[in-house]
């Protein structure tokens, strides 16, 4: 009876496999943060003395289904506003060249003078340019930026465990650092941003091996159902724009052990992340994430 039963389960897999071949193919698209001015990216920048590589506190991004959306987008509608501000920007400092040309007295000091706030103009704004746009590989190599952001994530000692464990925690670490698990967990797994939106506030886990404030309690099994299945080890479902397991499930299951692998592996980190909370009135109108720490609740 169980063998006629596994049969029928396989022909059943058999089917559906089939089947959702024939179905037209969705494209997905990962989005993408909506954009911030000029103005506003290149005063954050400086305000984190970071102009060169320095990215904004603040991610924002439209909350909902990515499949299929019809245009205009609110992602578009950003862009939009923001090469806006680039062609005030631009417009002014043209109204302001002819205007000091007026004011200018006449003559070849005139002149000189007129090309001295041209190119002082021309400048700052291809300095603003530079510092609004980097960091962007074609103006820096994407390797050194990459090198840069994960020279310290954890790399475990593994000359003293079997060779193919080894090559597990070696892989997840690849994994780790570019499946965006180090972007929102942090280099050291420890976890603590802030998201705020319509759905409350919650900080990024603790995926650490700790046992009272990581994932040090938690069994195997459930480390890969939370990363592949969005559930937590207690049945609570994952906010799915917060941890995007609808990508991570196409992970396969030598990646997830990989990855696993390389969260026991990693230093445990005690730090315990703030709760969720519930929403409330201060939350964010729109998905926002922070890339700083900011242990308050809300969109603060």
């Amino acid at each position: 009876m169980a063998v006629a039963a596994q049969s029928v389960l396989r022909c059943d897999a058999v089917a559906i496999a089939r089947y959702l071949k024939t179905l037209p193919p969705i494209h997905n698209d990962i989005p993408l943060p909506l954009r911030y001015g000029v103005i506003e990216s290149i005063a954050a920048k400086l305000w984190n003395r970071d102009p060169l590589l320095g990215r904004t506190p603040v991610l924002t991004y439209a909350v909902g289904s990515y499949a299929n959306l019809p245009p205009p987008s609110m992602a578009s509608i950003a862009s939009g506003l923001a090469t806006a501000q680039w062609i005030v920007l631009g417009v002014g400092l043209i109204l302001l060249a002819i205007v000091s040309r007026r004011s200018l007295p006449r003559g070849a000091g005139g002149w000189m003078r007129m090309i001295a706030i041209a190119a002082t103009g021309v400048i700052i704004f291809a300095v603003g340019y530079f510092i609004d746009a980097t960091p962007t590989i074609r103006v820096l190599p994407p390797d050194k930026i990459a090198e840069g952001a994960t020279a310290d994530i954890p790399r475990p000692d593994v000359s003293n465990i079997a060779p193919a464990r080894a090559a597990l925690v070696q892989r997840g670490r690849y994994i780790f650092a570019n499946a965006s698990c180090a972007y929102c967990h942090r280099n050291d797994g420890s976890g603590g941003l802030k998201l705020s939106g319509p759905f409350g506030t919650m900080f990024t886990p603790n995926i650490s091996p700790d046992r009272e404030a990581g994932l040090g309690a938690w069994t195997d099994a459930e480390i890969a159902r939370a990363v592949r299945s969005g559930v937590t080890r207690s049945g609570r479902p994952l906010f799915w724009q917060g941890m995007p397991w609808d990508h991570f499930s196409n992970l396969d299951e030598e990646d997830v052990v990989s990855l696993v692998a390389y969260l026991r592996a990693i230093p445990p980190v005690g730090e315990k992340v703030p709760p969720y909370r519930p929403p409330a009135p201060d939350d964010c109108e729109i998905y926002t994430f922070w890339t700083n720490r900011n242990l308050e609740p809300g969109c603060r």
